[in-house]
């Protein structure tokens, strides 16, 4: 699972993300062959100025778009 400079751009690039963090986020996805509950259970990305974010702040993120209502 990899996307190219453009496709981060215009579909996964987000205020709030880093593109390490994003890379980080998909490392852990392709580690455990796309099981997003497992990934968010060992999320835990510690950004370059120390600061850690877990899957709980995560998640607000996965809940947007079209689909968040269910």
């Amino acid at each position: 699972m990899e996307y190219s400079q453009y496709e981060y751009d215009q579909h996964l690039a987000d205020p709030d993300w880093t593109p390490h963090e994003t890379a980080y986020l998909f490392d852990l996805l392709r580690e455990y062959d796309l099981r997003f509950i497992v990934a968010a259970d060992r999320y835990a990305y510690q950004g370059p100025t120390g600061v850690r974010r877990r899957s709980v702040e995560v998640s607000p993120r996965s809940q947007t778009g079209p689909d968040s209502r269910i």
